[in-house]
């Protein structure tokens, strides 16, 4: 079966998950259900090294079965994407810079 990576705190007396948990939640359901394109959207943005690292092992391992698109603002994690498409927001331009070569 699938990898199970999601570390969640104890959760007595009815306290709900906190923003670390539900991200790490989102990104287990979305990869149970066997997608062929997984979009994740700033979410890997907010989390700890602790959960980032486990979790882009995952997401980007040579044995995964989906094409991944991930937006974020954070060097960390785009320095990890074989391909960064970069919108500017004050033009129109668009640019792609691809480190394994080629689209």
């Amino acid at each position: 079966g699938p990898p199970m990576w999601i570390a969640l705190h104890s959760i007595t007396f009815g306290y709900p998950l906190n923003t670390v948990n539900k991200s790490m939640l989102q990104i287990t359901r979305a990869i149970l259900c066997s997608p062929r394109l997984l979009m994740i959207d700033q979410t890997l943005d907010g989390l700890p090294s602790e959960f980032l690292d486990p979790a882009l092992k995952i997401l980007l391992g040579k044995d995964r079965n989906w094409t991944l698109i991930v937006s974020s603002k954070s060097n960390q994690i785009l320095s990890r994407m074989d391909q960064i498409l970069s919108f500017e927001n004050t033009t129109n331009v668009v640019k792609l810079n691809s480190k394994k070569g080629g689209v």
